[in-house]
């Protein structure tokens, strides 16, 4: 599958490039983020915050017991904020978009712990697109990655684009994922009323 890899420094945790990432991947009817590994880098993971954003929507699970994040087409902003702390903490994702125009077997995204993001598009001209948007970043630092790169000359890490030609829905680790999502559509806890038996 043709790609691209861009550099993350520290500044590519800004909402802007988020935001750019996220716009990138429209239109979709939904977009699963999928946390692969996390605790790589402990000083820069903020638990605290990661789960108080899980409890607004009313979801108590750890992170390794839910890792998928599931977000339909409206959920954007939610979205951003999820890919703008799986950046900053250092953790791999795969990004997994049910595009408008190839379903969800067109294009993919991975971010890595070591500092680079993936993306990946079996039409060219539309991954051109992306890499001339996401150029406008300054501190986008952008090759292109050869695709028949080993394991071993990635120092062992996961390669996001060794997957079948199949396509990804039908991956069951994928569907997995999605089954045990972070519900990101449910509405948060304080919003479901009152209990029949409280009393005002």
């Amino acid at each position: 599958m043709p790609h691209f890899e861009i550099r993350l420094l520290a500044q590519m945790s800004s909402v802007a490039f988020c935001r750019a990432i996220e716009d990138a991947l429209t239109p979709r009817s939904s977009c699963l983020l999928w946390i692969t590994e996390h605790g790589v880098w402990p000083s820069s993971e903020n638990w605290h915050l990661y789960y108080r954003l899980r409890q607004s929507y009313g979801d108590s699970r750890q992170l390794h017991e839910a890792p998928g994040h599931l977000f339909l087409d409206y959920e954007s902003a939610d979205f951003v904020t999820l890919l703008q702390m799986t950046i900053a903490s250092g953790w791999n994702a795969e990004i997994l978009p049910a595009l408008a125009y190839g379903g969800a077997a067109a294009a993919r995204a991975f971010v890595s712990h070591d500092e680079f993001l993936t993306f990946a598009h079996r039409d060219q001209s539309i991954l051109n697109d992306w890499r001339t948007s996401l150029a406008r970043f300054p501190h986008a630092q952008q090759f292109v990655m050869q695709q028949q790169e080993s394991e071993n000359s990635r120092g062992g890490r996961i390669d996001p684009l060794m997957t079948p030609e199949s396509p990804l829905d039908g991956d069951d680790r994928i569907d997995e994922a999605i089954a045990e999502s972070f519900p990101a559509s449910d509405p948060p806890s304080w919003n479901g009323g009152l209990d029949d038996d409280v009393q005002l």
